[in-house]
């Protein structure tokens, strides 16, 4: 492994550190090599303060109704912190208020903001928003709280404010959120979830994101972790490891970015932080199962 041609000692988590003189418009080359010769490169370049950054290769093409009006962003953002009959989680509220106010503010979406929301609210708030969408409109909801799975038949379940440790009808099973989104009328739905097991809402590694952000109907999810708990706290100034991770890379997009290559740095930054804490903690993007996704991915276009 190489930084511009200087080669560079990886941890065993995989992670290096290098330091660089920050010179505008320099560009820094990354190139990894394996023993079986198969090659990968990557580039980081510095962007003077003030200069527009470098235009990314996206397109926003939604699909649109003929002759209707422009999509909307819709977001419904879930923040449980303070649980009947579980411990409370320090941060959800804190990740939840944040994001709204950045979908918000940044990004132009109609945000509804729930917290401590019980089994019946969530429900009811997944059905008027799915209401109000149309054809050309995009989705996000976003999950802090608890999760759980089931280890014999590997279900995943987000756990409502009022949610029964003991009784499992209180849960809300991966399958039935991913029922209801499939039926939307919107053109693409995003989930993010930050809870422990949220990798059971993934789909298998032989379906994947198509680099077309436009194409087709997309219903993916961004988890904050696989199948193992998640961290609570660690990322600085109230918030998770993840949220804090997700809002810097929100706050830092400057041109149309599609989830994917949001979720790559969200990963990297969790994957890296996690590692020092000494509890390793790896984000995946992928589609959502049983959720009818064809292809396609969910495009954030920050306002101006």
């Amino acid at each position: 492994f190489t930084v511009d041609g200087r080669a560079q000692a990886l941890d065993g988590q995989g992670y290096f550190r290098v330091r660089l003189p920050v010179r505008p418009e320099a560009t820094v080359r990354f190139v990894a090599l394996d023993r079986a010769a198969r090659r990968a490169e990557a580039e980081l370049r510095f962007v003077a303060q003030g200069a527009p950054a470098p235009a990314l290769p996206v397109e926003r093409a939604a699909v649109r109704p003929a002759g209707g009006r422009p999509g909307r962003s819709h977001a419904l953002v879930i923040a449980n912190g303070a649980y009947r009959s579980l411990p409370a989680l320090k941060t959800a509220h804190a990740d939840g208020a944040e994001l709204a106010r950045v979908l918000g503010e940044e990004f132009g979406f109609q945000v509804r903001l729930l917290e401590d929301a019980g089994f019946l609210d969530t429900m009811v708030a997944l059905d008027e928003v799915s209401r109000a969408l149309g054809p050309g409109d995009d989705l996000l909801v976003y999950f802090a709280g608890h999760g759980r799975i089931d280890e014999g038949s590997g279900r995943g379940y987000w756990l409502p404010a009022d949610a029964d440790p003991e009784d499992r009808t209180t849960w809300l099973p991966n399958e039935v959120l991913a029922k209801r989104l499939g039926t939307v009328a919107a053109g693409h739905v995003l989930v993010v979830s930050d809870s422990c097991y949220a990798g059971t809402l993934a789909a298998s590694g032989l379906e994947a994101v198509t680099a077309s952000p436009g194409a087709g109907r997309s219903r993916t999810v961004l988890a904050a972790g696989g199948l193992q708990p998640v961290l609570d706290e660690g990322g600085g100034d109230g918030h998770s490891i993840f949220a804090r991770a997700l809002l810097s890379v929100l706050k830092l997009a400057r041109e149309a970015t599609p989830a994917s290559a949001i979720a790559s740095s969200v990963a990297a930054r969790v994957g890296w932080k996690s590692a020092q804490l000494g509890v390793p903690q790896t984000p995946l993007y992928a589609p959502i199962r049983h959720a009818g996704h064809e292809s396609g991915d969910f495009v954030f276009v920050p306002r101006g």
